[in-house]
């Protein structure tokens, strides 16, 4: 019974470890198994993954050779463009030939936007237009200079050429007006002064007139006196007015005409008594006659003798030879011959023919 129980025991131990090398066999086997799958997927990734390269290497190629195209044709299109750019300015400039080039400068630009050709076209355009506006600058058509220069801002908004000659246009512009208003002041210093100069003439020939006509009436020739100061009496000439009115009022070289020597001397009057308180000479005689002889003002020979000295002192000979007279017949003055003598003579010397003939009368030779 114990050998039998060894056995047995034995037995059962030979078929465990039988079933332990079949389980260990079946492990193997499994593993490989595994194993192998694992290698045939691999294989399998791989495959796919170099498909996958292939397809992605053709579309790259393909995409590439599209590229290819797309800048031939591009390249093709810019040269065509640039070759039309160029032939419409070659033969000559004009504003369809520059629309024709600057459309197909702009088009290249589109397709290029750093293309040289076409940038240093529409920059050669520009500078064309500049010098256009330059020249009509330097000739002062600023019209034309401004429709240029809207020219230039149209093709290039952002040209700083635009400012500048836009600020030397203005420049310009306001240097022509500063001539204009000073050859228009020097015109207008020039067209016064010629007329100060004419006035200035016109008054010396009055003046002259006016002594030649004094100086005829001193010496006796009244009607040539007559014929000079009319003309400036009428002017308004007031010593004219007044020596016009003594002649007619007297008869002298005219008509004995009270009424118009009157109305002339009347005329003549607040002019004649101003001066006459200013201190002309001519006036103070003239304002003393009117005393004297009582005329628009009482008779009053005092007051004529007063006026009579301040003329005669200052070398008027009417005034000498009427104080002279004053003197010789004791009127307004205490009568004294050497007084009236004195005056007299200084009248004579002037050509006072009325003085003349009162030294005569005299006894004076």
């Amino acid at each position: 019974e114990q050998l039998a129980e060894q056995q047995r025991l034995a037995e059962q131990e030979r078929l465990k470890l039988e079933q332990q090398a079949e389980q260990q066999r079946l492990a193997e086997e499994a593993r490989l198994r595994e194993e192998k799958l694992i290698e045939e997927q691999q294989l399998a990734e791989e495959e796919r993954l170099r498909q996958e390269r292939l397809a992605a290497e053709k579309i790259k190629q393909q995409e590439i050779a599209e590229q290819t195209r797309r800048k031939e044709a591009q390249d093709a299109r810019i040269s065509g463009l640039l070759a039309t750019a160029q032939a419409a300015v070659g033969s000559g400039v004009t504003d369809s030939s520059v629309e024709t080039a600057l459309a197909s400068y702009r088009e290249v630009l589109a397709l290029d936007p750093k293309n040289k050709a076409a940038q240093q076209g529409i920059s050669e355009i520009i500078e064309y237009y500049v010098d256009l506006a330059n020249k009509a600058l330097g000739k002062d058509q600023f019209r034309e200079v401004e429709n240029l220069l809207q020219l230039i801002s149209a093709i290039d908004p952002q040209s700083t050429t635009v400012d500048l000659l836009r600020d030397q246009m203005e420049i310009r512009r306001q240097a022509i007006v500063q001539a204009q208003l000073q050859a228009q002041r020097e015109q207008e210093l020039e067209k016064t002064a010629q007329a100060e100069l004419q006035k200035q003439k016109e008054l010396e020939l009055e003046q002259r007139l006016l002594e030649q006509g004094i100086r005829a009436y001193y010496r006796g020739d009244y009607q040539t006196s007559l014929e000079i100061l009319t003309p400036l009496a009428e002017q308004g000439k007031e010593r004219a007015q007044f020596r016009v009115g003594v002649m007619h009022l007297r008869g002298r070289g005219t008509k004995k005409d009270p009424s118009m020597g009157t109305a002339w001397i009347r005329r003549a009057f607040p002019a004649v008594q101003s001066a006459a308180t200013s201190g002309e000479a001519w006036a103070q005689a003239d304002l003393g006659s009117l005393y004297h002889n009582g005329l628009l003002v009482a008779q009053n020979d005092k007051e004529a003798a007063r006026w009579y000295t301040l003329a005669a002192e200052q070398g008027y000979p009417g005034a000498q030879t009427n104080l002279g007279t004053m003197y010789a017949n004791g009127e307004g003055v205490s009568r004294s011959r050497s007084e009236a003598i004195k005056w007299l003579k200084r009248a004579a010397a002037q050509g006072d023919k009325i003085a003349q003939k009162n030294l005569v009368a005299l006894g004076v030779q």
